[in-house]
């Protein structure tokens, strides 16, 4: 008799359902500890460890991992742009009190969904008005699902911004929930560095937004390893509801929601700030300008007013606020060209082979300036600062412009100018890096500090023109993908600073 017949303990059983879950999510739990231990650092206080290309392997497994477990619900067929969604979300909007004056929602091309003037709308005008009730915040949390969700996130539950993403994730899940209207018209995936590929993102390779990017990912997937384990046990309401949902995909989202989309309004008793999601206003796109949006105390709502005039037809636009295009890159999942608020983080710090090390070390703690720091470049007049300045004269002073400075006797060149004790350090070295004293040790070393700054800049500039041209991309050509564009704007917008920086330092060199 064939024993897979007759129950023999020979016969070889097909694993049941159970069984192959059980052991599809002994893969993911094992995957999600390998994880933490990788982005973990060995000490604590210590920097997290570089090695994202061992991270993002590890992310990739998990995400094929609960793939294959069918966990998650970002995976949803509906339309965010079509006219049912739009007209649901308008009724709801309408029916709760929220106001659109003289506009509509409208698709734009390269812009997706926008705001759209139907009439000619007159600068300061108000525009959009949302009610407080409406507004999705920790604060309008459903007070038992939020005491749970604060009361197992532990430390996590402190940080408001994460707090409001997996509170946004609960109300998701819930089928039932006051805000899925708004949910619905929100993006299904989004541009931010979280949905970049390993490989799109080695576009940005020796440049400062690079690390930017890698921190915040490796800080979400370290947010989560600890959220999934925390709800991976337990029978209260709120773990079922999250225990076999909750997923890196779905957290990407949620977080890349409030990330993008996010205000600071006043809590109801105005002792503090909270973070919102604010529907419909959080439609309008970024321009240049000045900030026409605020809260209303009196009459507890959000209010976008115009920030200029705007004719019938146009997108309405608003100024998110003066951030750098690596903030919004990496943040908001975009490249603002011509943004006068743009900076590039410049590290420099004290070789360790260098002989004066602890003397500078000593001069720069007395200076309040870290000895291995980050300076921004400006589109200012000058690009950098009094800062920087100082550490670069700290940097490339001899042994003996360090006695004098130190001791206060006097400073190179500049005898005379003080008298023991009566002015500070950076007094002092204020005054030998002001470019209207003609004393010729202090014009050498301002001029040893631009040639330097000069040269640092240059071959900055040349890795970022050699990262862009080995795979000859092309902003306009069909073969790069939209993460790619992104990042090679991101590229080009820290070219176009660093150019700036260089010839206006090669004037003082």
């Amino acid at each position: 008799m064939d024993p897979k017949l007759n129950g023999s303990k020979s016969a070889k059983k097909t694993p049941t359902w159970k069984q192959k879950n059980a052991k599809q999510e002994k893969q993911l739990l094992d995957s999600i500890n390998e994880l933490l231990i990788a982005i973990m650092p060995k000490k604590i206080g210590s920097p997290a460890p570089k090695n994202h290309e061992q991270v993002n392997a590890l992310i990739e497994r998990v995400k094929q991992l609960e793939d294959k477990a069918a966990r998650g619900s970002c995976k949803s067929t509906v339309d965010r742009t079509s006219p049912e969604v739009l007209t649901k979300f308008m009724q709801w909007f309408s029916d709760n009190g929220g106001e659109l004056n003289g506009c509509s929602i409208s698709k734009f091309d390269g812009y997706d969904l926008g705001i759209k003037a139907d009439t000619d709308v007159a600068e300061s005008s108000l525009i959009i008005s949302v009610p407080k009730r409406l507004v999705l915040s920790v604060e309008n949390a459903h007070v038992n699902v939020l005491e749970e969700l604060t009361r197992k996130m532990g430390p996590l539950g402190t940080m408001t911004n994460v707090l409001l993403a997996m509170y946004l994730l609960v109300e998701k899940y819930s089928a039932a929930s006051f805000w899925k209207p708004y949910i619905d018209i929100l993006p299904k995936a989004y541009t931010t560095v979280l949905y970049f590929s390993h490989d799109e993102l080695q576009k940005l390779q020796g440049s400062p937004t690079q690390d930017m990017a890698f921190k915040l990912i490796q800080s979400v997937a370290k947010h989560y390893a600890i959220l999934f384990k925390i709800f991976k046990n337990g029978d209260d309401p709120l773990t079922v509801l999250l225990r076999n949902r909750f997923c890196f995909r779905d957290y990407c989202w949620a977080v890349s929601t409030v990330m993008t989309r996010q205000n600071m309004i006043p809590t109801e008793d105005g002792s503090k700030t909270t973070n919102a999601l604010i529907p419909l206003w959080d439609l309008c796109n970024h321009t240049a300008g000045i900030i026409t949006t605020d809260y209303n105390p009196e009459m507890k709502r959000c209010e976008c007013l115009a920030l200029r005039d705007f004719k019938a037809g146009e997108q309405i636009f608003i100024f998110y606020g003066p951030r750098s295009n690596a903030e919004m890159f990496v943040h908001n999942g975009f490249v603002y060209d011509g943004n006068q608020y743009d900076t590039y983080r410049l590290n420099l710090g004290v070789s360790k082979n260098d002989p004066l090390r602890d003397k500078r070390k000593r001069l720069l703690s007395k200076l309040e300036i870290p000895e291995g720091t980050e300076f921004l470049l400006r589109w200012n007049e000058p690009p950098v600062d009094d800062t920087l300045m100082k550490f670069l004269a700290v940097f490339k002073m001899s042994e003996g412009s360090y006695m004098h400075l130190y001791d206060g006797r006097s400073f190179v060149g500049s005898v005379g100018r003080f008298q023991n004790g009566c002015h500070s350090i950076s007094e002092r070295l204020d005054a030998s890096l002001d470019a209207d004293v003609v004393d010729t040790e202090d014009a050498e070393l301002r001029k040893k500090c631009w040639a330097y700054l000069e040269t640092r800049l240059k071959l900055l500039l040349a890795a970022c023109k050699k990262s862009l041209s080995q795979d000859n991309v092309s902003l306009g050509g069909k073969e790069i993908s939209p993460h790619m564009r992104l990042a090679v704007q991101m590229r080009l917008s820290e070219m176009r600073l660093l150019e700036y920086a260089i010839e206006y330092a090669s004037k003082f060199s």
